[in-house]
């Protein structure tokens, strides 16, 4: 069994309030001192935190109660013997010599070091059983005194118990026998004292006198127990009736004074029989000093309620008696009591309602008074403003109705804070319904998706190349979308086509090698147009076009990247390459912006914009913002830049400041293509992936001026915004072309 010091050790750490103390109490223990505990395994787990001492690392840990207690303990075992405790299971008892580590004030338990284990085999229930209980006592003729004052301890005890239970075997009117009574009635016969009994009615009288022998014997010292055999005597059989004078029975050998007391074996008289019945036991008296409960309102209401009704029924006489009232009777004195009572209410209720009817004409001219200045606010806003406030809102429109807003004017980025990004909702002025297309031309490349589309700087005019046709049309308000000619002499693939910036030239890149050539025809173009300028002389590309204003082209290669490059379109017909400097690096889906950037794109990881405007490092770059860039758009006309990020905004920057300067919000979905208008207002955009609308809204004021659709609910790949910002043209499905004129 265990050694008591564990448990004395945990008692006196336990007593200590403190975790921080018993800690330091823990760390004040001797490192060689030693206790031996005996636990019962709970769980066995493999043991992950940090001791000092070499050999515990990688070792195991055994959680358990301690035998014959509560504490629950925490035994750490070395690593050596990680293959021994594999094999124990729970509800095995171990016993080992450990040291106190720590204290885990999470679970209230001890931590122990395991230095060895007392015994190698288990220890059963069984054995902690017999250990438990103490050893019985044998008589042996060399006692100890400590442990004979023991048994003499029990032994008076145990005649206590006798006397309380002879006491309760023998009636009221009997006195107490004790020990030395019965010893001296087994040594004579000749002083018993005849008794004579009769029937239990003819016992009428009082109780009967005491014999001699009682009166006058004194009690003697209590003997010490003796062991002895028990022998059960029977007492002669009494009839009733019998005078016959009684003979007592022969001794009776008792084994100790522990037995209990044969009471026919005493030859004692048996107990006066009284006539009078037993009286019933006494109800239950209340304690004078108990609480008394306390009365409800209700209870003392109903009580008061009573008293009023016995007082006017005392007060009230019939025609035939004789009984009058006396002007200061007991019954007159409630009745004064309670009417004074009455008025009092009474009067206190008047007050009351005069209070409250008080208030609540004050607050009625208050409320009153709030409605006629909000009124009148309104009616003066009306006049000084020429246009109505619309302040109709519904869930189910996806744009906010609202009076005029101005422009948005916010501070700098830099002059504020970063994390403050000034933000306005969309709106629309009135309902906007969808507005059909003005112009549309039907199946413009069969079954083919169009390889180029563009329209004139200047003109309501556009190219379509399907990389073997080249169409062109002009609209007119009246007779609709016209058909031109184009040059009969153009056989092989086009590969791009594009507009000099004032409208006079075009630009055709055909065919593929070893026969690519840039042709530059005059524009308008006809059936019988020829080039004016053709080359071979230049490195071959995808597709090349020229950039909006004068000096630079675009090529592109075979994975869709970029490239800004000087031009010189005069070239064309001499000797010398139209090509010069690379003015860019390879961007992926750039848009122009206005120097000191020319090309804006996004980078690798969308979470910053780059500006370049040579083919070195970036002239210009955002700060990086933590929501993703899904696109971008912007014009060379303009140093604004709009971008569309995963939250649904619309956010503005301009290339003097890194951050962005506004944002445009309150959008149901995330729009899914943006483009910008070369004014450098307005936006076009599709308010969400599987809407079949395009949205132009100023982003100036955040102000929606149209939205642009047709009947069929058709969906559109792409739409750009006419170099003068006043068409909109969008390439539906089926390979239609749908031209919208932006008159605002």
């Amino acid at each position: 069994m265990a050694s008591p010091d564990i448990y004395t050790e945990i008692e006196r750490l336990n007593a200590i309030d403190s975790n921080y103390d018993r800690r330091r109490a823990i760390e004040s223990m001797p490192s060689d001192e030693r206790f031996t505990v005996q636990i019962v395994i709970d769980k066995i787990e493999r043991f992950y935190g940090y001791i000092r001492e070499d050999g515990f690392r990688d070792g195991r840990s055994v959680v358990g109660t301690m035998a014959n207690g509560e504490q629950e303990l925490k035994l750490v075992f070395p690593a050596n013997m990680n293959d021994e405790i594999d094999d124990w299971n729970e509800g095995r008892t171990v016993t080992a010599h450990v040291s106190f580590h720590e204290f885990d004030s999470a679970y209230e338990r001890y931590q122990m070091l395991v230095r060895g284990l007392a015994i190698p085999d288990e220890v059963t229930v069984d054995t902690l059983a017999s250990d438990a209980s103490p050893p019985p006592l044998e008589a042996t003729s060399h006692d100890d005194p400590q442990e004979t004052l023991d048994r003499e301890s029990i032994a008076q005890t145990l005649e206590e118990n006798e006397r309380e239970t002879n006491d309760r075997t023998t009636t009221d009117s009997q006195p107490t026998i004790e020990s030395d009574h019965i010893l001296e009635n087994e040594k004579t016969d000749q002083e018993a004292p005849a008794v004579t009994t009769t029937e239990p009615s003819a016992h009428e009288t009082g109780p009967a006198p005491k014999s001699k022998q009682e009166s006058t014997s004194k009690p003697e010292s209590e003997p010490e127990p003796k062991k002895a055999t028990p022998q059960a005597l029977e007492a002669p059989e009494q009839k009733p009736g019998d005078s016959a004078k009684l003979k007592s029975p022969p001794p009776s050998q008792l084994e100790s004074t522990l037995d209990a007391v044969n009471v026919d074996s005493l030859n004692l008289p048996p107990p006066p029989v009284s006539s009078k019945t037993v009286a019933a036991p006494n109800k239950r008296t209340k304690d004078p000093n108990a609480r008394k409960p306390r009365k409800s309102r209700k209870n003392k209401r109903r009580k008061g309620l009573k008293k009023n009704k016995s007082s006017k029924a005392a007060a009230i006489t019939t025609a035939g008696s004789s009984h009058k009232t006396r002007p200061h009777s007991e019954t007159n004195r409630p009745r004064s009591s309670t009417r004074r009572k009455t008025l009092t209410h009474k009067a206190a209720t008047a007050s009351k309602k005069k209070i409250f009817s008080t208030s609540l004409g004050t607050l009625m001219i208050l409320v009153t008074a709030g409605v006629v200045i909000w009124v009148y606010s309104i009616f003066d806003q009306e006049s000084r403003n020429p246009y109505r406030s619309y302040t109709a809102y519904s869930q189910h429109e996806e744009i906010f109705t609202s009076e005029p807003q101005d422009i948005i004017e916010p501070q700098a980025p830099n002059e504020r804070d970063w994390a403050a990004i000034p933000t306005r909702g969309v709106w629309k002025r009135a309902s906007l319904n969808t507005r059909t297309p003005d112009f549309t031309m039907d199946d413009i490349s069969g079954n083919t998706y169009p390889s180029s589309i563009w329209m004139h700087p200047n003109e309501p005019a556009i190219l379509i190349s399907t990389r073997k046709v080249l169409h062109a049309y002009r609209f007119e308000t009246r007779a609709g979308s016209i058909k031109d000619e184009t040059p009969v002499g153009i056989r092989t693939e086009i590969k791009g086509i594009s507009f000099s910036e004032d409208g006079t030239k075009v630009l055709l890149h055909q065919g593929g090698k070893p026969s690519s050539k840039l042709m530059v025809y005059s524009w308008p173009l006809n059936s019988n147009s020829e080039p004016i300028m053709e080359t071979s002389n230049f490195t071959d590309a995808s597709s090349i076009y020229l950039a909006p204003f004068n000096g630079f082209a675009f090529t592109r290669d075979i994975s869709g990247k970029v490239t800004l490059h000087e031009f010189n379109l005069s070239a064309i017909g001499t000797s010398k390459t139209p090509f010069g400097l690379q003015a860019s690096p390879p961007l992926n889906y750039p848009t122009l912006s206005t120097v000191p950037s020319r090309l804006i794109t996004i980078n690798d990881k969308h979470d910053q914009l780059v500006g370049y405007n040579s083919n070195s490092e970036p002239s210009w770059q955002s700060s990086i913002n933590g929501i993703p860039f899904k696109m971008h758009s912007s014009t060379h006309q303009s140093n604004y830049i709009a971008t569309i990020n995963q939250d649904r905004q619309i956010r503005i920057y301009q290339t003097s400041f890194k951050r962005p300067y506004w944002a445009i919000n309150g959008l149901v979905g995330s729009p899914s293509s943006i483009n910008m208008a070369p004014n450098g207002t307005h936006l076009a955009f599709s308010p969400n992936n599987n809407s079949n609308e395009i949205w132009v809204i100023n982003f100036m004021t955040g102000e929606v001026i149209t939205r642009l659709g047709d009947d069929k609910a058709t969906k559109y790949d792409w739409f750009r915004f006419s170099p003068n910002s006043k068409f909109l043209y969008a390439l539906a499905s089926k390979n239609e072309l749908h031209v919208w004129e932006i008159k605002n």
